[in-house]
């Protein structure tokens, strides 16, 4: 073998050595701040954990306060400081907010109320809550400690549902169970129980799983393979039995309008939403009752005498209208400055000795965030709410254009709430400040 053939075998065999040794498996060495892949669970875990201890305040009658409460509200000086020039760089938003906080502290100051000016305290908190979370995403929005947090949010949603759908299923089996509430004589559906995931209605379980709802349905619609996580948490989602799931609905079916239809048009997915709108309102404050069908002397669901009476059969206030009926005296008799934060609940006795009350229903909330600011902080209160509700929409809805579908997600999930809170009170939903701050920052950083 010539020079020249040794030297053509020794390079041959030497690049075949290098393509054996590529394809052996690399050992990867962990990164020195690498996060354990647990973490998300164990994060989502410990959260809903810290969730159960509720501490009640002393001499606040039923206000309360949960663990990640306090922790918040010990870390606010330090972050304050460490954002001091970024938290409050906000534009408009700033004095509007600032106006809705300044009404309720008016209101629960000049109402003479402990607990009111400590529920316009605690609303002032959650507002700072969202520019906190406006200002993190300003400063470090971009890297990749967002993902990391969107990941939070979808497994909270994931353990919550499994716990939830477990605690629920054994009611059935072991007749015990945590985490649901029966009722004898739901109307349309007779006796029912409706998962609550430990929340105090399931209203508001519904609606604290909606983020994680739309962000794994985002991510199924991308590709991922979420499929049994988007009907573990649709599953739980259903058994609220809440009228608002005609909104997720809809937001299910425009995605996938806009996903594989060909013909898209911008005016169906308003009329989908119209829809859905209408349904909800219409389905929560009214109860028909067909001609043959018994009546329930003194329901707690509706009233006693029919609004609209047929053949086919009559239709009933609920319970829910009644309420915000109820509150529109309140607001009449107090038009300025209201009876102070959360203190509507307790003129309602008074209205029932006035017969402008029904006296079998029970004595809620005002079920309404528009009804609830009217009565509560009066017309300066109800303004500041309308600004804030209207400015933010108008603030976030350049988003519904971006490519990165978490923030449509959210956007969609955000604007469904408010929609929402004409029938149900959702300005102090911490989750709610959470989304917003998140929209902010990120509306910022768009710009």
């Amino acid at each position: 073998m010539s020079i020249i053939e040794l030297g053509v075998f020794d390079r041959l065999n030497i690049s075949t050595n290098k393509r054996i040794n590529n394809n052996k498996p690399k050992s990867q060495k962990p990164k020195p701040n690498a996060i354990p892949k647990s973490l998300p669970h164990l994060a989502a875990f410990l959260y809903l954990a810290s969730m159960t201890i509720v501490l009640p305040i002393g001499g606040m009658g039923a206000l309360s306060a949960q663990l990640p409460d306090l922790i918040f509200l010990l870390s606010f000086p330090f972050v304050l400081w460490h954002y001091r020039e970024k938290v409050f760089a906000v534009g408009p938003l700033l004095w509007i907010g600032g106006f809705y906080v300044g009404a309720n502290l008016l209101s629960a100051g000049l109402s003479g109320s402990t607990s009111a000016i400590v529920e316009s305290l605690a609303r002032g908190y959650l507002m700072l809550l969202g520019f906190w979370m406006a200002a993190w995403l300003r400063e470090g929005g971009l890297s990749d400690l967002w993902p990391r947090i969107r990941k939070v949010i979808m497994w909270v949603g994931i353990v919550w549902a499994g716990m939830s759908l477990l605690f629920y299923f054994s009611h059935f089996i072991w007749g015990h169970g945590i985490g649901l509430r029966e009722y004898a004589h739901y109307p349309y559906l007779g006796a029912v129980a409706r998962i609550n995931g430990g929340t105090t209605t399931s209203n508001l379980f519904l609606w604290a799983l909606g983020p994680a709802f739309f962000l794994l349905f985002e991510a199924k619609l991308a590709g991922k393979r979420v499929g049994n996580f988007v009907f573990l948490v649709g599953l739980a989602l259903l058994l609220t039995l809440s009228k608002a799931l005609m909104l997720y609905a809809a937001y299910v079916l425009l995605r996938l309008l806009e996903q594989y239809c060909r013909v898209y048009r911008p005016l169906i997915p308003r009329l989908i939403v119209i829809g859905a709108t209408i349904f909800l309102y219409l389905g929560t404050h009214f109860v028909w009752k067909a001609s043959e069908a018994p009546v329930e002397i003194e329901s707690v669901y509706y009233e006693q005498e029919p609004l609209y009476s047929s053949s086919m059969g009559d239709v009933y206030l609920s319970s829910y209208s009644s309420i915000k009926i109820a509150n529109a005296h309140i607001f009449k008799a107090h038009p300025w400055f209201g009876v102070g934060p959360g203190q509507s609940k307790k003129h309602i006795p008074d209205l029932i000795d006035r017969g402008l009350y029904p006296a079998h229903l029970p004595v809620n909330e005002p079920h309404s965030s528009l009804f609830g600011a009217a009565s509560e902080t009066g017309i300066l209160g109800l303004l500041s709410l309308i600004l804030l509700i209207g400015y933010s929409v108008y603030h976030f809805l350049p988003l519904a254009q971006t490519s990165d579908p978490t923030l449509r997600a959210l956007l969609y999930f955000l604007l469904f709430l408010l929609i929402a809170s004409f029938q149900q009170d959702v300005m102090n939903f911490r989750f709610l400040w959470v989304i917003w701050g998140v929209l902010l920052g990120w509306r910022s950083l768009l710009s």
